[in-house]
């Protein structure tokens, strides 16, 4: 079992929620035209995909869902077929560190919780490119919230790589790569738990009588529970950021 199989057949592989995602994009919906095109980066099995794809039907605008894993794509289909979702919904697979579109091509990127894997910094200029003038990004961080620092956090998150930045300290990164700012929110506690954390904490449980024993599977499974017990304990000192930025005409 790898990470990517550790997230199938989940209804999110991150936190998130569908009104967050329409509290977002109406922030931007006045500035799309008929036509205009999404993309969204690191789509996973595609809820919030499905959700983009509704809410541009009114606007005639088209919603490309990309990701790496090809099971989550095929979720994506799946769940527009299931969902009677219109045909202005297509998916790409690709890597957002080599992505298969061309410079000036996209109207607006999204990408909810995904953006650490290109790292924030490094994902906002490197993705500028591929926007048109005056282009826009939707997009969700993980950021410190308050001043605690809890140990036992740091800690988990030190083997991983995982580097949290204040708000603040983002804000500057995203001016400073060529964007300015039209909205910012954090995501609400029941974002985490409503089609992520819950379901998949159900999920590990079953995992971990499935493969117990099994040495390559239980780490992921119990670092998976590690971590959304890190969250029940001490989730109001970070969470995920909302950012929608519109790419600067210098």
């Amino acid at each position: 079992m790898n990470i990517f199989e550790l997230h199938e057949g989940m209804p999110r592989q991150g936190p998130g929620l569908n009104e967050v995602t329409g509290e977002a994009f109406g922030v931007v919906e006045e500035e799309l035209k008929d036509g205009a095109i999404i993309l969204d980066i690191g789509c996973g099995s595609g809820m919030q995909t499905l959700e983009l794809a509704r809410l541009s039907e009114r606007i005639g605008a088209t919603v490309v869902g990309m990701d790496v894993h090809e099971a989550f794509l095929r979720d994506v289909l799946r769940r527009k077929a299931e969902q009677g979702v219109g045909d202005r919904l297509g998916i790409v697979r690709g890597s957002m560190t080599a992505m298969p579109f061309l410079d000036g091509s996209v109207d607006l990127i999204w990408s909810e919780g995904a953006i650490f894997i290109a790292g924030f910094e490094h994902g906002l200029r490197s993705w500028r490119p591929l926007l048109k003038e005056n282009g826009m990004m939707v997009i969700s961080e993980l950021n410190w919230l308050t001043d605690e620092r809890p140990e036992e956090v740091l800690e988990f998150w030190k083997p991983m790589g995982i580097e949290v930045d204040t708000v603040e300290k983002n804000l500057e990164i995203v001016i400073n790569a060529g964007y300015d700012l039209l909205g910012s929110f954090p995501l609400e506690n029941k974002g985490w738990w409503q089609d992520y954390y819950t379901p998949m904490e159900k999920r590990m449980k079953e995992l971990k009588e499935i493969h117990a024993g099994d040495p390559d599977s239980m780490p992921l499974i119990e670092g998976m529970l590690k971590e959304i017990e890190l969250f029940r304990r001490y989730g109001g000192s970070y969470g995920y950021q909302f950012y929608i930025i519109q790419k600067t005409s210098n």
